[in-house]
């Protein structure tokens, strides 16, 4: 077991560093589209970013057509993107983050307060991931027009979410258990 945990806290770690990293990247790109966008510009047509076959880019659900009908950057629609990542990647980060640190306090046991609350917002990060998704799928339609966007909502994270706000209960209810064995000892 012990080999698992030391497993679990490398690979959260290295993954909530991913995506705080993206997550800067993300802002960048952002910055870029709002304040730099000659720049951004200079960039896919020197060929450095590059579109993909159907010009498109997406993440966690949200997809967004990110070149007009004459093959030229979108910016209105990558900032549309970056504003839905960002929150996504942060949230992300947030919920590897947690992982890290109910792994490291589960030493002795995983039944802790602090571990009860951790799991509670990795239920409520994972909810709000698809939310975020389909609201700034919404304003990018109502922004962009819906021809220029994919709005879709995967669902896989609010039921994850359900899962672990479930799983909440049970290690809330161990927290209650272990203090009254505790109490007879």
């Amino acid at each position: 077991m012990k080999h698992i945990n030391k497993i679990a806290l490398v690979v959260s770690k290295i993954m909530e560093i991913m995506f705080w990293i993206g997550t800067a990247g993300i802002v960048f790109l952002l910055a870029c589209s709002v304040f730099a966008r000659d720049f951004l510009n200079g960039l896919f047509e020197k060929n450095i970013l590059a579109f993909t076959a159907d010009s498109s880019i997406d993440t966690f659900g949200l997809g967004v057509e990110i070149a007009d009908k004459s093959g030229n950057l979108n910016m209105p629609a990558v900032t549309c993107f970056c504003i839905g990542a960002m929150f996504t990647f942060i949230l992300l980060a947030m919920i590897f983050r947690n992982v890290y640190l109910i792994v490291k306090n589960s030493k002795d046991t995983p039944f802790k307060a602090d571990n009860v609350r951790m799991i509670r917002e990795i239920g409520i990060f994972a909810i709000a991931i698809p939310i975020i998704g389909l609201i700034v799928s919404i304003i990018a339609g109502i922004v962009l027009g819906h021809e220029n966007i994919e709005m879709s909502v995967n669902l896989n994270g609010f039921v994850m979410g359900i899962l672990v706000l479930f799983l909440t209960e049970t290690f809330r209810r161990g927290i209650e258990l272990q203090n009254d064995v505790d109490g007879l000892l």
